[in-house]
Formats: structure tokens, sequence, C-alpha cells
């Protein structure tokens, strides 16, 4: 099954401006992803149909864009949706708290005259630096809808991004000028609150989601944009080697109208091979580099607060580092192009030979 992310790369003019219109309204209403696809492919099929045709476009959506989008996702108003997805909000400002608390202790444990039963902790600044920056962000919302319609082009992902950003620019300073507003609450009371919270609201997820799809792991729904990612990734991944063959044949395209030698295929895959082994080296010395980031201030955090510091400063800086690892180094390719070529060595044939091959299946299917 397609998705819409894939299908609206169909429409042109006034029918894409019009869908990105109300694909922007709709990601700021946060209307959660399984509706979400299932009513921008119904619309992008409408729209794909009427250009298509001809029809024009105010048949389709009338003379007033904003009473279309706010009719067409009547059942799914930002307030509803809110109320829907506060307990996970909850989950997550509580995970965020947990982590804080936990931190707490650990830098206070060392202290001759803390006693964690009695102990308290001043909880302002989180809840002002919270409250501002949803008020805020909340803002940037609902200036980011009404410009979709004044405006005209408004991507909803930046005016999401610009809110994100203000959130925490609001909580920063906020937390910072309310931290001796003091609003001392126990310690241990708190912690025991997120921790309590956090796994109750775990267990009733993962009960819903088994009950759901017989498996506590999270599905990947059909048509959802992880559902493409992964389907283009491996699609990519089976089509490699005829992409490899394609740029074997740019290469020496190049190189006859340079009045240079061809280049073999022997040559090629040998070139190959070393763009593995490069990929690999450079991997190493990037996973090296990360490592010696993260000894280095865990080596600080240690002098300064003790084992306590060094452990909590090492996860958030290990959790940082590994999202950026993740985001920015997929050599999925690079490891698909090794095991083909490996393919080729055992059973004696060429890139180019496998890529007829596989040209050859996608033609019988």
């Amino acid at each position: 099954m397609e998705s819409y992310l894939v299908e609206k790369k169909n429409l042109k003019n006034e029918y894409k401006e019009c869908f990105e219109r109300v694909e922007s309204y709709a990601l700021l209403e946060n209307v959660d992803e399984k509706n979400l696809e299932e009513m921008m492919m119904n619309l992008v099929d409408v729209l794909y149909t009427a250009q298509r045709k001809g029809k024009p476009l105010e048949k389709i959506v009338g003379k007033d864009m904003e009473a279309f989008c706010k009719s067409y996702f009547s059942e799914y108003h930002s307030v509803i949706q809110w109320v829907k997805g506060f307990p996970k909000w909850i989950y997550r400002i509580s995970c965020l708290e947990l982590f804080f608390y936990l931190f707490e202790i650990a830098v206070l444990w060392e202290e001759t005259d803390f006693h964690l039963l009695t102990a308290t902790t001043d909880v302002s600044g989180y809840a002002g630096g919270v409250i501002l920056g949803l008020i805020v962000a909340l803002l940037s919302k609902y200036i980011g809808q009404n410009l979709i319609f004044r405006v005209k082009r408004v991507n909803a992902t930046v005016v999401s991004i610009i809110s994100v950003a203000v959130f925490f620019i609001c909580l920063i300073p906020a937390s910072v000028f309310l931290a001796d507003k003091v609003i001392a609450v126990p310690l241990l009371a708190v912690t025991v609150l997120c921790i309590v919270y956090c796994i109750g609201y775990k267990v009733i997820e993962l009960r819903t989601r088994y009950r759901k799809y017989g498996t506590i792991k999270k599905p990947v729904e059909p048509g959802s944009a992880k559902a493409v990612y992964q389907a283009t990734m491996e699609k990519n991944i089976e089509q490699w080697p005829v992409e490899l063959q394609k740029t074997f044949e740019r290469k020496n395209k190049k190189r006859r109208r340079r009045g240079k030698t061809e280049l073999t295929i022997e040559k090629y895959m040998e070139k190959l091979r070393r763009e593995c082994q490069i990929v690999k080296i450079c991997d190493g010395i990037i996973r090296l580099l990360l490592l010696a980031l993260c000894i280095v201030p865990i080596v600080m955090f240690w002098m300064d607060d003790g084992i306590s510091g060094a452990v909590f400063g090492g996860v958030i800086l290990l959790a940082i580092y590994y999202g950026i690892y993740k985001i920015f180094m997929d050599n999925s390719l690079y490891k698909a192009q090794e095991a083909y070529l490996k393919q080729c060595e055992e059973e004696g044939i060429t890139i180019l030979e496998l890529a007829e091959r596989i040209k050859e299946a996608d033609g019988e299917e």
C-alpha cells in the first residue's frame, strides 16, 4: 500500500499548493498518524483525479480554504487531540522530571547531612518553565495555523520546529528566573510519584498494544512515514547492483567522451571494495572520536561531582552521541554493497551480471 507521502508527488500547480495547505493544517492540528494517512490519501486521490480531468479546484474545496480544512478535520479538533494525548504528554514530562530527581538524589547522596526521607526539592523552576514554554508554543501554533491561509506558502514542519525551539528557549530562562521562588516538595515523594506514573503508563500501553496487535512491540503502520522509509530503503538495497551498473556505464561514457581508456569491470569492482573499506575505517574513526568526546567530560564530571555526576553525565552524553551517530551514519547501502561483492566473488560473477539477474527477476514479477 502506497503512502500519501509518495502519491502527493503527482500533484502539480494549484492542486499541489492546495494539498500542502491542507497537510500543514492537519499536522498543526495534531491529527494522529493513522487517520492522517487515510484522510490525506483520500484527498490526494480526489485532487489527482480532478487534475487529470481538468476539474477546477474550487469545485472540490470551495472558495474558502480555511472553512474546508476545518470541515474536513472537524472530528480531529486540536482540543480533542490534546485531551487524548494528555496522558502521554504527562508521561514524557514525568520521565524528564524523574531523570532530574534521580540526578539530584545521586549528587546529594554523598553529602553527610542528606536524608532522603526528609529531603525536599524546589519545583518552581520546572513548573514555571514548562507552563510558560507551553503557552508560547501554543501561541506559535495558533499563529502558524492562521499563516497557512494568509500567506502564499507555509511549511507545517518548519512551524512545528519553531514551536519546539520557542518552547525550549522560554523553558531555560523561565526556569532560571523562577529558581529562587521556592516551591518545596518532598524529594522522595515526587520521585516515587514519577516512577509509579511512568511504570503504570507503560504497562497500560504495552497491555493495550498486546491486545490489539498480539505483540508488545509497536508495529509499523502501513503507509506511515516510517513504513515508507523502510520500504524505500529495502527497495534501494535490493536495486543497488543495478545502480552500480548504471554508475559503471556513466563513468565509461564520460571516459569515452574524453578519449580515455574505458574502466574494466575488474578495476571497477576493486574500486567498490576500496570504498567499503574506507567507509569502515571512517566509521571506526567516528566511533572512537565520539567515545573520546564522552570520556573527557565524564572524567571532568567525576572530578567535580564524584561517581554519581560521572554516571549521569555519561548517560546523557552517550544518549546524545548515539542519536547523532544513528541519524548521520547510516551505512546500510555500503553494507549491502559489501554483501553483494562477496556474493559475486563466491559465485564467480561480476556486479554487472548480478544486476542483470535482478532486472530479469523484476521483469518476471
